[in-house]
């Protein structure tokens, strides 16, 4: 029998297998100034916007902290969120701050 852990949680998966279509993900990331790794929740693929622009080239980034220079090594879908939260799948794991296409273009 699996444990409940195992059950629930998402698991970390290589960057590589990523989606870059806008879906909210958590990242494995080295922070390249201090070599330290972290975990940066709530991260996308898409394009720097300033200004209402997009500006760049796609990367990943925080949806509420816009993390500097970062390589992320790992990503894992976002958990579901509580029954009792009152958001739906759809909801919780969509990106509320879109900024383009799959590609990070607008």
């Amino acid at each position: 029998m699996r444990g409940i852990r195992e059950l629930s949680s998402p698991t970390w998966q290589p960057i590589e297998t990523a989606p870059k279509d806008g879906t909210v993900i958590d990242l494995w990331a080295v922070r390249e100034a201090t070599g330290e790794a972290d975990r940066y929740a709530n991260c996308i693929w898409a394009r720097t916007v300033w200004g209402g622009e997009p500006i760049g080239e796609p990367r990943w980034q925080g949806l509420y902290d816009r993390y500097s220079v970062v390589t992320p090594t790992h990503w894992m879908p976002l958990p579901l969120p509580p029954e009792s939260s009152g958001r739906n799948l759809a909801d919780a794991t969509s990106n509320p701050h879109p900024t383009g296409d799959k590609e990070g273009r607008s």
